[in-house]
């Protein structure tokens, strides 16, 4: 809504000076994923005289799969439509500064550079080179400390740190400590859920768990939700198969 705010501010209101018209609306699936796809020429009046075609692409999901089954969204091409108007409207310089970093040393410098390219762009830390210093102790430990410092921004003291490598290295230690961390189990929710449509398969869970969802019963307390969710997706498409299959029989 910002972007045709902008839209409209600038231009004047939507189909007297600016116009979205869609070219090609469509759908493409992915195993049990179905995506909706819009492409769209928008076009702007300057002085009187509409601009070319200034063409976009946006996406949205129209089914998705979870662990209770299939998700569809009524809604998934107008937020397609949506998606492609702000693509689209990039080309104008809208939401620029979403897009650009704000560094005066560096104007080339975009959301999407990579870490050597942004390496060096800011001042030094100076009054944070102590926090810096106790923090990289605190996760590495002081005998390690120096040589991770030297790894994560390639210098040997914090007081040749700037404020960018300061971030990045911040960020590598975030993602490394995320790795270390207890991944987020199933509870009692998921796990009774799972028995219950192995059930509904026809399976008796302490028994039949690992043929119908490929985990030993005494394994599903450990999976991770992810896990499970997936495991969950493979049932019901069975499930779905089950009803299709009693459907024909019945029809027979």
């Amino acid at each position: 809504m910002w972007r045709i705010k902008a839209l409209t501010e600038i231009f004047g209101p939507c189909g007297i000076g600016w116009k979205a018209v869609i070219t090609r609306q469509w759908l493409e699936t992915y195993e049990s994923t179905v995506c909706a796809f819009c492409d769209i020429d928008l076009y702007v009046k300057q002085d009187g005289v509409w601009s070319d075609a200034i063409p976009g692409t946006g996406g949205s999901k129209f089914v998705s799969q979870t662990r209770n089954g299939a998700d569809v969204s009524d809604e998934c091409f107008k937020m397609a439509f949506t998606d492609a108007i702000s693509v689209a409207a990039k080309m104008l310089g809208v939401a620029a500064d979403v897009y650009w970093n704000d560094d005066s040393k560096r104007e080339d410098q975009t959301k999407y550079s990579g870490e050597n390219d942004r390496a060096g762009t800011d001042t030094l830390i100076t009054a944070d080179c102590a926090k810096f210093a106790c923090y990289l102790q605190s996760v590495y430990g002081k005998a390690t400390a120096k040589a991770n410092l030297k790894r994560l921004t390639g210098h040997d003291s914090t007081s040749d740190v700037t404020y960018d490598e300061y971030w990045f290295a911040m960020k590598k230690i975030e993602r490394e400590l995320s790795m270390q961390r207890e991944p987020d189990l199933v509870g009692e929710v998921e796990i009774e859920t799972l028995k219950k449509i192995v059930s509904a398969l026809g399976g008796d869970p302490s028994i039949d768990m690992e043929r119908i969802a490929g985990v030993r019963v005494e394994d599903v307390p450990a999976l991770t939700k992810q896990k499970c969710g997936e495991i969950m997706v493979n049932l019901n498409r069975k499930l779905d198969e089950q009803e299709k299959q009693r459907k024909k029989q019945n029809d027979a």
